[in-house]
């Protein structure tokens, strides 16, 4: 059983999305007027992005590598599709195009040159004008565990990982998160991009 199976079989992963994908989608998608508005969430986990999503006219794909995670997404939404694949082979063998792809900290847990993998397939499968949001985080000391996992990779580095999407009007900002006024801190690293 692989560590994302197992850590869904036990968990139930995040309710909500984080407050930059809300701040983000409704600024970038939410306005769009379309009949169909494609959505793809990477590594969606247990799905906590779909609360964004009840318009008719969204289309949300969902991709994760736990089964157990897909099977707790049942019945929340009408407009969705699961893929139980790993992230790299959907992007790689996918013939949709999306308005928007999501990756609310997937992407960071795989290798670097996964990573490199994953950022240089995404322009492939996004539509003119389609946009591509990312979250990876980062602590100010070693916290990852089974069940908690954060990058080292800083912000330059994670920009020039970003360039390989190929996107135009990339914007870069960051939001900290303390507990209990706490020295210790998790940064959400947000950067998001437009294909023209």
């Amino acid at each position: 059983m692989n560590k994302w199976e197992e850590f869904f079989n036990k968990n139930d992963g995040n309710n909500f999305p984080h407050t930059s994908l809300i701040t983000f989608f409704f600024r970038h998608i939410y306005k769009i007027k379309k009949k169909r508005i494609n959505i793809l969430d990477l590594g969606c986990g247990t799905g906590s992005s779909l609360m964004l999503f009840k318009k008719k006219s969204f289309s949300v794909d969902l991709v994760d590598i736990s089964r157990a995670a897909l099977n707790k997404i049942k019945n929340k939404n009408k407009n969705i599709e699961t893929f139980n694949k790993d992230i790299i082979s959907y992007l790689k063998y996918s013939k949709k195009k999306y308005d928007l792809i999501i990756d609310s900290t997937a992407i960071q847990h795989q290798h670097e040159d996964e990573i490199k993998q994953s950022y240089s397939l995404i322009n492939k499968n996004l539509k003119k004008n389609g946009y591509f949001f990312s979250i990876n985080l980062n602590s100010s000391r070693n916290i990852n565990d089974n069940n908690f996992k954060v990058t080292s990779l800083k912000k330059n580095k994670l920009l020039n990982l970003f360039k390989l999407c190929n996107l135009k009007k990339v914007d870069y900002n960051f939001f900290y998160y303390t507990e209990n006024n706490s020295k210790h801190y998790i940064k959400f690293n947000v950067i998001y991009g437009q294909k023209l």
